[in-house]
Formats: C-alpha cells, structure tokens, sequence
C-alpha cells in the first residue's frame, strides 16, 4: 500500500506505508528477475536479416544482449543494454560503455524494427561494465552456451 506525493504527465513519485517494499522493489529491479524475462530471439524462429548476428536475447525494459561474429565464425563483438546504458566489446579494441540517446521504431514500406542511437562515453565507465558483469552473471545455459557465457564474463572482468 502507498500514497501518491506528487505526479507528473509521464512519472509518479508513492510513499509506500509496508516496512519490506523495499526489498520486494530491489528484488523486482534485480538482474536475476530481469534474466528471467530474457527470451533469446536467435531460438524461438524469429525472422531477421542481420547475417552477423550470432545471439540475441531481449525482455522488455529494455534490456539486451547482441553477439556478432565474423565471417570465419570468430567473435567480433557483443552488446549489452541495461535500461538506458550501454556496454560493448570489440575484438580489438576492448571494453566501451555509452547510453541510448534515442529510440524509434523505423517504419520501412516492408519491416519495421527499432533504431537506437547512442552516445559513447569518452572514458569506459567501470560503473557500468561492473552492472554488466553482475548481470552477465545471471544467466544460464537456457539463454546463451556456457562458452559464450564464459566469454562474456570473462571480457567484462578483465575491464
């Protein structure tokens, strides 16, 4: 239970009057609940034409995960968007962070799909690549191969 303290078009601020709803908000908010509502796109038959694309999973929020690969098959590159930030790898270049700036759905005479558009951080924010480990490392084999697993912890540790 709760009370409305103010209120804005699109936000609302409650006053919540139970002793634990900060645990259930924390626990609502945590990355295991948010692993829980990944769905990886790259097994349930989806039609997309991103040839790279090697997995992606997504739950709303939003919260992704990209994983590209070279033609040879070599991992090239994976993303990971928590919320509004950003975290990505590249072969080469290491560990960026960034956040969405903007989001629209691009609506072409034959798809649709959505556009995010990002601005990279001038300096790795560690912040970030720490909640993007945390993350990582709620999930399970139902979502990515252990090796992929492995790998994405594995690159996010050595930031």
């Amino acid at each position: 239970e709760g009370n409305v303290v103010w209120m804005t078009q699109s936000r609302v601020g409650v006053e919540f009057s139970s002793d634990n709803i900060r645990e259930k908000i924390e626990s609502f908010f945590s990355w295991k609940n948010v692993t829980n509502h990944l769905k990886p796109v790259h097994d349930i038959g989806y039609s997309y034409d991103i040839p790279a694309l090697k997995y992606w999973l997504r739950a709303d929020g939003p919260h992704e995960v990209f994983v590209w690969q070279h033609g040879n098959g070599e991992l090239e590159s994976f993303s990971i968007i928590l919320r509004e930030q950003l975290v990505r790898w590249v072969d080469g270049e290491g560990v960026r962070t960034g956040r969405i700036i903007s989001k629209r759905r691009v609506e072409l005479p034959l798809s649709q799909e959505d556009e995010f558009i990002f601005l990279i951080d001038s300096q790795c924010q560690n912040e970030l690549v720490h909640d993007a480990l945390a993350f990582a490392k709620t999930l399970e084999e139902k979502h990515l191969p252990k090796s992929m697993l492995d790998f994405l912890k594995r690159k996010l540790t050595i930031s």
